[in-house]
């Protein structure tokens, strides 16, 4: 019993600190009715009253990147899941992301701007998305609404989204709203918990054999 206690506690244990917290930022794209840009024209420039607007998560991450990717996606098709109505696979080559489907993306355009801005501002280097034979590599280039960044509140910066507002894109933005994934971080607490209950059971059980110990 003992035994298969300190195999669990060890596997857990692994698992726990084998993780660290990691903040990163979910890209929606969604119409602009009232914010923080002083400059609202720039939403004109680009043709449409649509920006990409920026969500924060944390999360527990080990190493690999596939897992920031896998959530990243989960979070998109979550909070617009009728954009992501296609059965993907997704895998990552050369830090960039490929996002396979046999399906026909309806929303591809809105699809593409969430995916793009989402992934490659979160340090990967572009989405690769490949419908049936059709194959498309895009960049931050190819976004085609605006997007929030992180920025000082008093500092301008050029939102890159396509040509035209690189020319004169520059707005003044406040940070966005941060918003953190209450069932996220509840699910990730629970490794936590094991770890430090099964750690005490083990402590209870050393401190009971040494009192028998004591006693014979």
């Amino acid at each position: 019993m003992k035994k298969l206690l300190l195999i669990l506690f060890l596997s857990i244990g692994i698992k726990s600190f084998a993780t660290e917290w990691a903040s990163f930022y979910v890209y929606v794209q969604q119409e602009y009715v009232q914010g923080p840009w002083k400059r609202t024209d720039v939403l004109n420039q680009s043709g449409s009253n649509q920006y990409l607007h920026a969500l924060q998560f944390e999360e527990l991450f080990g190493t690999e990147p596939m897992q920031l990717a896998s959530s990243i996606f989960s979070h998109l098709k979550a909070f617009t899941p009728e954009r992501y109505k296609f059965n993907p696979t997704i895998s990552i080559f050369e830090d960039t992301v490929i996002i396979k489907t046999k399906d026909s993306i309806a929303y591809l355009d809105a699809v593409k701007n969430e995916l793009v801005a989402s992934f490659m501002l979160n340090d990967f280097k572009g989405v690769k998305i490949i419908q049936g034979n059709n194959v498309q590599l895009f960049l931050l280039k190819d976004i085609s609404v605006p997007y929030m960044d992180l920025i000082s509140p008093s500092t301008p910066i050029i939102i890159p989204a396509n040509d035209s507002l690189q020319k004169d894109g520059i707005i003044e933005v406040n940070p966005p709203i941060n918003l953190t994934s209450k069932k996220t971080l509840d699910k990730n607490y629970i490794w936590m918990i094991l770890s430090v209950g099964l750690n005490l059971i083990l402590i209870i059980l050393l401190i009971t054999k040494q009192r028998r110990s004591n006693k014979e």
